[in-house]
C-alpha cells in the first residue's frame, strides 16, 4: 500500500460536524422515527372507535326533503258523478257548472325532521367500555414499541462507539507497526539486523491497514444504521455518555419492580380487562332497552281538496325491546368467557417469563461486568509485554517475531477489551429493558 494511502487511512476524517450524544440520539429517535410515527398512528383510530362508541349512546338527528312528480293530477267530477247517479234514478239534474275536485296534485315537494334515541342500551354502555380499554391497549402497545425502540438505538449508539475506538485502535496499530519498521529498516541498514525482521515488518503493516479499512467500514455500517434509528440519517458521530444507571435493590425487590411496570405486563393487564369488558358486551343483549323516536314532517306544496289542509304532521313513538331467547347470543358468551380464561393465562405466563427475564439479565449483567475488569487487566499486561519486547528489540536483545507476537496480542487484548465493555454495556440495557425502565431517563 502507498504511503499516500497510508495517510488517508491514518488522517480519515468523521462524517459528522458534531457528535451526537446518546441523550440527543433518544430523543430524535422518539421524535423522528418513522416506525414509531407509524405506530402512533393506531391511537388516532382508537379514539376514532371510542367516539364512535360513543355515539351509540347519544341521539341522532337526521332531516331530509322529497320531491314527486307524477304524469297527471288525481282529481274527481263529484258533480259528474253525481248528476248520473240522480239522472238513473230518474230525476235528471244539471251538473255542468261544477269543478272537478284535485285529490293528488301532480308535483308534490315535502321535508322531514326525524330524531332517535336510546335511552336504555346496556349493551352500548359495555361497547363504550370496549372502547376505553381498547384506547389504554393501544396506547400501552405504543408506550412498548417506543421503549423499544429507544433499547435499539441505545445498543446501536454504544456499537457504533465502540466500532470508532476499533478504528482508533487500529489506528495506533498502524503507527506502532511504522514505528517498528523503521526500526527493522535501520538495524538492516546498520548491519545489526536481518532482512527477516524487515519482512516481517512490512507483513505486520500491511496486517494493520487491512484491518483498518474493515474497522472502518464496520464503523460506517454501524454509524448508518444508527442514522436510520434516529431518523437523523447520514453517519452520526457518537459523543460522550455516561454509564447506564443501574437500580439498587435485591434481585427479588427488581422483580417485583419489574412486574409492576413493564409495559408488555400492562398490556397484558389491559387485555384481560378488555376480553372482560367484551364478555359483557355478550351478557348485555339479554337486557331490556327503550328507545325514543320522533318524526315530524311539512308539506311545502298545497294539499289535496280532500282531508286536513294543515302541512305539518309528526309522530312520537317509544318502544321497550326485551329478548327472550336466541341461541348464538348463548354461544356468543361461551365464546367469550373463553377469550377472558385465555388472556389470563397468557398474562400469567408473561409475568412468569418477565420475572425469568430479570433473573437472567441480572446474572448476564453481573457475569460481564466481571469480565471487563479482566479485560482492563489483560490490555495492561500486553501493553506492557509489547513495551518490553519493542525496547529489547530497538536494543538488539530480541527479535522482530517477538514483537509481532507481542502487538498481535495486544490487538487482542485491546479488542477483546472494547468487545467486552460493549457486552457489558449492552447487558446493562438488556436490565433496564427487561426491569421496564424508562430509556430515556435510564441511560442518559
Amino acid at each position: 500500500m502507498s504511503t499516500l494511502l497510508l495517510a488517508l487511512l491514518l488522517a480519515l476524517p468523521s462524517y459528522a460536524a458534531d457528535p451526537l450524544d446518546l441523550d440527543a440520539a433518544l430523543a430524535a429517535a422518539a421524535e423522528r422515527n418513522l416506525t414509531l410515527a407509524a405506530m402512533e398512528t393506531e391511537l388516532d383510530q382508537a379514539q376514532a372507535q371510542l367516539n364512535q362508541a360513543r355515539g351509540l349512546l347519544l341521539p341522532m338527528v337526521q332531516a331530509g326533503a322529497s320531491w314527486t312528480h307524477m304524469d297527471h293530477e288525481e282529481s274527481v267530477d263529484f258533480g259528474a258523478a253525481m248528476g248520473s247517479i240522480f239522472e238513473d234514478m230518474g230525476f235528471p239534474v244539471d251538473t255542468s257548472g261544477g269543478e272537478p275536485m284535485v285529490l293528488a296534485r301532480q308535483d308534490a315537494l315535502s321535508g322531514k325532521l326525524t330524531a332517535s334515541w336510546t335511552v336504555l342500551s346496556p349493551r352500548s354502555w359495555a361497547t363504550l367500555r370496549v372502547a376505553r380499554e381498547g384506547q389504554g391497549l393501544a396506547e400501552l402497545s405504543v408506550d412498548q414499541l417506543r421503549q423499544d425502540l429507544l433499547l435499539g438505538t441505545a445498543q446501536a449508539w454504544y456499537a457504533s462507539s465502540m466500532t470508532g475506538a476499533l478504528v482508533d485502535l487500529q489506528r495506533e496499530q498502524i503507527s506502532a507497526a511504522v514505528e517498528q519498521l523503521e526500526v527493522a529498516e535501520r538495524r538492516l541498514a546498520a548491519g545489526a539486523g536481518l532482512r527477516i525482521d524487515v519482512v516481517r515488518a512490512r507483513t505486520d503493516l500491511a496486517q494493520a491497514q487491512q484491518d483498518l479499512l474493515s474497522a472502518q467500514l464496520a464503523d460506517e455500517s454501524a454509524r448508518d444504521g444508527l442514522g436510520v434509528l434516529t431518523g437523523l440519517g447520514g453517519l452520526p458521530e457518537p459523543g460522550e455518555a455516561g454509564e447506564p444507571r443501574l437500580p439498587v435493590a435485591s434481585d427479588e425487590a427488581l422483580v417485583e419492580l419489574a412486574l409492576d411496570r413493564r409495559e408488555d405486563l400492562a398490556s397484558g393487564r389491559a387485555s384481560v380487562e378488555m376480553a372482560r369488558a367484551s364478555l359483557g358486551v355478550s351478557r348485555a343483549q339479554w337486557m331490556p332497552s327503550v328507545d325514543l323516536a320522533w318524526q315530524g314532517s311539512y308539506a311545502f306544496t298545497e294539499p289535496g281538496e280532500m282531508g286536513s289542509d294543515d302541512p305539518t304532521r309528526w309522530t312520537a313513538v317509544a318502544s321497550l325491546n326485551v329478548p327472550l331467547y336466541n341461541h348464538s347470543m348463548v354461544g356468543d358468551i361461551g365464546g367469550r368467557k373463553a377469550e377472558l380464561r385465555q388472556a389470563e393465562l397468557r398474562l400469567e405466563d408473561a409475568e412468569r417469563q418477565a420475572a425469568q427475564a430479570v433473573r437472567q439479565a441480572l446474572r448476564d449483567q453481573r457475569t460481564s461486568a466481571a469480565a471487563v475488569d479482566l479485560a482492563v487487566e489483560r490490555a495492561a499486561l500486553a501493553h506492557e509485554a509489547l513495551e518490553l519486547t519493542e525496547t529489547a528489540f530497538a536494543q538488539g536483545a530480541g527479535s522482530s517475531f517477538e514483537v509481532s507476537d507481542a502487538r498481535t496480542g495486544l490487538a487482542g487484548a485491546e479488542i477483546n477489551r472494547l468487545t467486552t465493555q460493549l457486552q457489558a454495556e449492552l447487558d446493562a440495557l438488556i436490565l433496564l429493558r427487561a426491569l421496564g425502565s424508562d430509556m430515556l431517563t435510564a441511560v442518559q
